[in-house]
């Protein structure tokens, strides 16, 4: 089904993240470091008469990191660090919509 006016080209969205790295450093520190993010996007579809459309969506979440430094000796430095992050996302997306009928009428001439 195709969007043709109004609110059904608008969307709303959300989306989570999870990330986990971990950084070994030339004086033998490894660092842990833990990622969180949950948000929401706001987004709208440009649909053309042909089979493609353009959709734009912005967004913004809330997130925490958490970070934990050990040393080869078995110390660790229990920072533990909540840093709040703000990121804020942006898509630009091309798209192809199949099975998109043409608005002209066919007739059959005799």
């Amino acid at each position: 089904m195709a969007p043709r006016y109004g609110a059904d080209k608008f969307y709303l969205s959300t989306f989570g993240l999870y990330e986990f790295n971990k950084y070994t450093s030339p004086l033998d520190k490894n660092t842990f470091e833990n990622r969180a993010i949950f948000g929401g996007l706001l987004g709208y579809k440009f649909v053309h008469k042909s089979p493609f459309l353009l959709d734009l969506s912005i967004g913004t979440g809330l997130g925490k990191r958490f970070i934990r430094i050990e040393n080869n000796f078995g110390v660790t430095d229990s920072i533990n660090e909540e840093i709040l992050n703000f990121p804020f996302l942006a898509y630009l997306s091309i798209g192809y919509r199949f099975n998109v009928r043409s608005k002209k009428s066919h007739t059959i001439t005799q």
